[in-house]
């Protein structure tokens, strides 16, 4: 063992820790990167701003996201449809949210 090989249950201990880590700390203790609203943070005394800019209990106007399931959230899944159809989506989202 001192060829700088680690134990398949070393291994594991700290695939476990890693995986844990990068699922707890993002889900658990920043759930606010999930739905960033600019609009929260330059309105943040007004109650109609931050219904309309919440992402999480508003209507999401102006949010960004850093958190790749809520980006695919409404294909249920990157992988199912076509690029065109995702773009196609995308364009009929922001035409209707100008209007």
């Amino acid at each position: 063992m001192g060829s700088g090989q680690i134990s398949r249950f070393k291994f594991f201990v700290v695939a476990l820790i890693c995986s844990f880590a990068w699922y707890a700390i993002p889900g658990y203790l920043f759930p606010a990167l999930t739905s960033i609203s600019w609009v929260c943070w330059v309105f943040s005394k007004i109650v109609t701003a931050q219904q309309l800019g919440s992402g999480m209990k508003g209507l999401g106007l102006g949010a960004f996201t850093l958190d790749w399931s809520t980006v695919s959230s409404f294909l249920f899944s990157p992988l199912i449809s076509p690029f065109f159809a995702t773009v196609n989506i995308f364009f009929g989202y922001v035409f209707f949210l100008s209007t």
